[in-house]
């Protein structure tokens, strides 16, 4: 019996092998049917759910069977009294504040339903690919969103409550930032012989591409702009997206069976009706890529006056430097872009201009925090009313001070005009980053019907998914 451990299992002679847990003993053999929960074969043991614990001779407390491995006189029970309650303790926390589903919270949290519980136990085990590649079944984008993703499934990770929160996002950078993650192609089911038109090439009609393309759908995208991306590189500057890691994302999602019209524009060179005798089907993914107005008299005819959505993708082409006092009306992400972008192109100051506080702004918190290290300054409760210029120049932005009122639908206080308390902020760029909305010129013709929403009783897949799962 050579390289062989001789134990006793409730009292029957057994022999494991060198390195063995006293679980696999007991699985190998069939001596017992040890419960389990956090254990796996794929990984190595952790026992963080103590549902497994036997007793053990000669030792005061029960110790978990799945990380605790055997040794030559080892003496164990896996029935007494004291083992069964033990193991109903155990499970009772752990389903004290269960909420009748299995999935992580941080799985619940990210809006993408991206499995982040299995690709960080993957990235442990140094199977980097095989964690791209299962952030990928629900999420084309792994490299981009480890760079510029808001991070809601660290909001919703437990580990907040001991510490901090585990650091997902970076780690799914780390996993994509491995020269394998690119390597070969994604799995595509056999040809169906169908083709479906894209209009878009921006996040929706790429993500569009990939899962239809690995359907065995073969797919066509209509660009207007001589590169993809959309508001991914429009609208996200390149010191936040570098375009080489946005090339190698829409590269790969191609990979799996789509193809680029570049420079063409759904209604000026290429008519909805002519997609569909095209295709069997048109995916509309356009985007919302014009910006919101300030809805102040004269911004559409003063020199000096943006929007947010021009700036970016201007300065993504051109990279100009701008110079003087930049003001940025808004405080979501894409104002901090703005400000950010202009403080790089050196800009003497950058003001943000927000009409409510500064810790109710939609902005990603790390962008904030940056934005100030890097001296933009934060004007709270004040908005825009007018139009200071000469001669078409602008000089100043009319501005009034604000208060906070009532909550609003959102839940945040709504910001009240304080009367008489009009000033002028000189500045030599006004940038409006308020929002966007969708520009539907060529989209709604040959029939097409267009709604604000989605039509009475229809939800998302998520919300189904966050009602099934709850």
């Amino acid at each position: 019996m050579d390289n062989k451990i001789k134990i006793k299992v409730n009292g029957q002679e057994v022999f494991g092998k060198p390195g063995q847990t006293i679980l696999e003993v007991v699985q190998e053999q069939g001596l017992d049917e040890i419960p389990t929960l956090c254990h796996s074969p794929e990984l190595k043991p952790y026992g963080s759910c103590f549902v497994c614990v036997v007793e053990v001779e000669g030792r005061p407390n029960l110790v978990p069977s799945c990380a605790t491995k055997i040794y030559d006189g080892l003496e164990v029970h896996t029935k007494s009294e004291k083992v069964r309650k033990s193991r109903k303790t155990a499970l009772e926390l752990l389903v004290s504040n269960h909420y009748a589903d299995c999935v992580s919270p941080c799985m619940l949290g990210c809006p993408a339903g991206v499995d982040a519980q299995g690709y960080i136990a993957l990235a442990a085990m140094g199977e980097n690919r095989k964690a791209i590649d299962l952030i990928r079944e629900t999420n084309p984008f792994p490299a981009i969103c480890g760079r510029v993703c808001v991070r809601k499934c660290e909001l919703s990770c437990r580990r907040e409550d001991v510490d901090e929160p585990v650091a997902i996002n970076f780690i799914k950078r780390y996993v994509s930032d491995d020269p394998e993650a690119y390597e070969g192609g994604p799995e595509r089911l056999p040809s169906r012989g169908k083709s479906i038109g894209i209009i878009g090439a921006g996040p929706a009609g790429l993500t569009a591409s990939w899962f239809l393309g690995r359907l065995g759908y073969d797919t066509v995208l209509y660009e207007q702009f001589d590169r993809a991306g959309g508001m991914l590189r429009y609208g996200i500057p390149e010191y936040r997206l570098p375009d080489d890691v946005l090339d190698k994302e829409i590269d790969y999602i191609l990979k799996a069976g789509g193809e680029i019209k570049y420079n063409t524009r759904v209604g000026r060179d290429v008519s909805m009706d002519e997609l569909r005798k095209k295709h069997d089907a048109v995916f509309v993914s356009i985007g919302a890529s014009t910006a919101k107005p300030m809805r102040v008299e004269g911004e559409t005819s003063t020199n000096g006056v943006v929007t947010g959505v021009d700036f970016l993708h201007e300065k993504a082409d051109s990279k100009e430097p701008v110079k003087g006092t930049i003001v940025v009306v808004g405080g979501g992400n894409t104002a901090m872009d703005c400000a950010r972008t202009s403080v790089r192109l050196g800009a003497d100051k950058v003001i943000i201009l927000y009409r409510r506080t500064k810790d109710q702004m939609p902005a990603d918190e790390l962008e904030i925090k940056d934005a100030l290290e890097e001296g933009v300054e934060i004007y709270e409760l004040a908005a825009p009313i007018g139009i200071v210029k000469d001669n078409d120049e602008l000089k100043a932005l009319k501005c009034i001070r604000m208060k906070l009122g009532e909550p609003d639908a959102s839940g945040r206080r709504r910001p009240v005009t304080l009367e008489g308390s009009e000033f002028e902020l000189p500045c030599d760029v006004a940038i409006s980053a308020i929002g966007q909305n969708v520009d539907l010129d060529g989209v709604g013709e040959a029939g097409t019907k267009l709604r604000r929403r989605l039509p009475s009783g229809t939800r998302s897949r998520s919300s189904r998914e966050r009602s099934r799962r709850t």
